[in-house]
């Protein structure tokens, strides 16, 4: 799989999580202590993702990372062909991009083996 360069602040990192015939593709765009990850192409899987989504806003996700400690808030917006996630750092916080691009790919694989 490609690795993208690291981005510019407020650039979106572009990615597909390719796994067997199905991908599914996700940006995150980092503004200053808030994050927007924009989760595309859910081909059937949006139900899915959501309930993934909504184990991570309760805690219950077992993410690899410790991003989560440092959520101040955490927005879940669903839409017909996409969901975007947004992101807020506690004060004195920041998201590590690199942190959330594993957490993206390691609950889209959990979504993609449902």
């Amino acid at each position: 799989m490609k690795q993208a360069p690291a981005p510019r602040l407020g650039r979106p990192i572009n990615d597909r999580l390719c796994l067997k015939d199905y991908t599914m593709e996700y940006d995150i765009i980092e503004d200053q202590s808030r994050v927007l990850i924009r989760i595309k192409k859910l081909e059937g899987r949006h139900a899915a993702a959501l309930g993934a989504l909504e184990e991570c806003l309760q805690g219950r996700c077992s993410c690899p990372t410790n991003q989560s400690a440092k959520l101040k808030s955490f927005e879940v917006v669903s839409g017909k062909d996409s969901i975007d996630v947004t992101l807020t750092a506690k004060d004195g916080q920041r998201l590590d991009r690199s942190d959330l691009d594993t957490c993206m790919r390691y609950t889209l694989d959990q979504v993609s083996r449902e």
